[in-house]
């Protein structure tokens, strides 16, 4: 039976933290020796067996070596793993020359990957001190679909600035850019579309994912296009006479800096002198005050907040444009269960979260944005509760100059761990003096790594829990 995170705390530990994945395709590339600079498919070229380019020297072939990746990643202690898709999709697989038949077969073949790699796993693991179980076997660990963002498709870098033009425009110098016009809402919101169906389509594929997981979003308008997606699901598949299960979805955004989304752009120079200044330097030393290397102006702080609490009502609400009481009134509303941050600067996360966790508590004070469950109160905004927080940055590797090499910071799960506790646990005054609770805005929080973090990273994640 599939596991699913939209309702129970089975994957939690009882301080409300569980452990993600990390960075799969580098993972693949610097753990076990894959080469997957040669396709602009990235990860998604080893799912085709028959294309072992430049991997010679690897022992595993493609689909093998994600399995083991998977595994890896399990054994180290993660309890959601995403899938080699975040790179697959049909614009992609279309400009490696795959026919639409071959894509739909590879796509479905990294869920049955990463399927077959956990359910191998839970048969052969004990339960564990660390999370709460019920059964003398440890809790099976989720399956994540994982899914890039329009960006990525372009294949230029385009999801860390959220610049999203045409793919079939011809000229992409830099003198061209102010004569481009931006991507509409409805091409991004078509690009999420064809591939969710890609996996809604097959029963045994959908029934093995546990969460649908956008990630690396650099632009508030592409989380409404993917809402907007998964509302067009459940009406195709309910104008058929047929009940598509829900996936409980994440969207996860990626910050360069605490200022808010790269995407619309914004004269940072301007408006904090020392973001580029900090944003090396400070980050060598493990001793560096984390959540402070950015010096905001009042002004700054004020327009911060007000963005992050449009990006929080715009994922999480029920009332969201298109998406919003029309489409719950005909049942076609899709649960978004959480908000994440990944592909961030490891020394942003901290403020970032912050911030994040203030304005979810301003929300709720200001709108009721959070409510209580179904069948426990009123529904409000929100839907279905407590939203979820996932927190996944890069590997954080720094460069030493003296040594001429890049080293990875010490501190990395430390801290990681450290901000978690902190969005978590929450001191109140009771009977008894101060007492821990758990948070008032946040149901959980699973934490990971994403770009040049691995294996080590995840089992120093669980050391720290």
């Amino acid at each position: 039976m599939t596991r699913s995170i939209s309702g129970g705390r089975e994957l939690l530990n009882p301080q409300g933290i569980s452990l993600l994945d990390g960075g799969l395709a580098t993972y693949l590339e610097d753990g076990l020796g894959f080469n997957l600079s040669l396709s602009k498919l990235w990860s998604a070229r080893l799912l085709d067996q028959d294309d072992n380019r430049a991997d010679q020297e690897v022992e595993l072939e493609g689909p093998k070596g994600i399995h083991t990746a998977h595994t890896h990643y399990l054994e180290a202690g993660a309890r959601i793993i995403g899938t080699a898709t975040y790179q697959a999709s049909y614009p992609v697989f279309e400009k490696a020359n795959y026919s639409k038949e071959k894509a739909t077969e590879l796509m479905l073949r990294a869920v049955r990957i990463a399927s077959d790699a956990n359910s191998e796993f839970a048969s052969t693991t004990t339960s564990s001190s660390s999370f709460p179980s019920h059964s003398a076997k440890q809790p099976e660990a989720m399956v994540a679909l994982s899914l890039g963002p329009y960006g990525a498709m372009l294949s230029d870098g385009s999801e860390y600035t959220g610049v999203y033009f045409d793919p079939n425009e011809e000229d992409r110098t830099e003198a061209s850019t102010t004569r481009r016009k931006d991507v509409s809402i409805e091409k991004m919101e078509e690009f999420h579309y064809r591939n969710l169906v890609a996996y809604a389509e097959d029963p045994e594929v959908w029934a093995s994912i546990g969460c649908l997981a956008l990630e690396t979003v650099p632009r508030l308008d592409e989380a409404v296009a993917f809402r907007r997606a998964l509302r067009r699901l459940a009406k195709t598949f309910s104008d058929r006479g047929v009940q598509l299960e829900r996936k409980p979805a994440y969207i996860s955004f990626a910050f360069p800096d605490t200022l808010g989304l790269p995407w619309p752009p914004r004269s940072r120079e301007k408006t904090s002198p020392s973001v580029n200044a900090t944003a090396t330097a400070p980050a060598i030393s493990p001793e560096v005050d984390v959540g402070r290397l950015v010096n905001e102006s009042e002004d700054d702080s004020k327009r911060a907040d007000e963005e992050m609490k449009e990006l929080l009502r715009q994922v999480l609400s029920v009332e969201v444009d298109d998406v919003g009481q029309d489409g719950q009134e005909k049942g076609l509303f899709w649960p978004i269960i959480g908000v994440g941050i990944n592909c961030t600067k490891p020394y942003l996360i901290q403020p970032l979260t912050e911030r994040m966790t203030r304005c979810l508590e301003a929300l709720q004070a200001s709108q009721g944005i959070i409510t209580k469950r179904r069948g426990a109160g009123k529904v409000g905004p929100l839907g279905d509760g407590k939203p979820l927080l996932f927190l996944y940055p890069d590997g954080g590797l720094v460069w030493d100059g003296a040594e001429k090499v890049w080293r990875k910071p010490s501190t990395w799960a430390d801290q990681l761990i450290k901000v978690a506790k902190a969005v978590m646990e929450v001191e109140v005054q009771g009977e008894r003096g101060q007492q821990q609770q758990l948070s008032s805005v946040w149901k959980g929080c699973f934490v990971g790594g994403c770009c040049k973090s691995g294996t080590d990273e995840i089992r120093a994640l669980k050391r720290s829990l």
